[in-house]
């Protein structure tokens, strides 16, 4: 809904709310308006869900894809550890 339609139906809105009331055409685009904003209303939850699933599952393949850099990452260190003499580990830490 734009600024600009609103700005129009708000008046209308009020005379409604305080019992006046409107011509044909004026209660014409009342109504009509304001389907237009209970539909958005309806709406915003499935449009605000649909985008947080795509969220979780943009960071769901993300995880996905850190989860495999860290194996990755593990299985190097493990080779280098191995590499290292036995003082050497023992004064990094990587016994184990």
């Amino acid at each position: 809904m734009t600024e600009s339609i609103f700005q129009s139906w708000w008046p209308l809105h009020l005379r409604v709310a305080r019992g006046e009331s409107l011509t044909p055409e004026e209660k014409s685009f009342y109504d009509a308006t304001r389907q237009d904003f209970d539909s958005d209303e309806q709406l915003q939850p499935l449009r605000t869900t649909q985008l947080a699933k795509a969220e979780l599952q943009t960071l769901e393949i993300e995880r996905s894809q850190l989860e495999q850099r860290r194996r990755q990452l593990d299985t190097q260190i493990a080779a280098l550890e191995n590499r290292l003499s036995q003082s050497t580990r023992q004064l990094l830490g990587a016994e184990g």
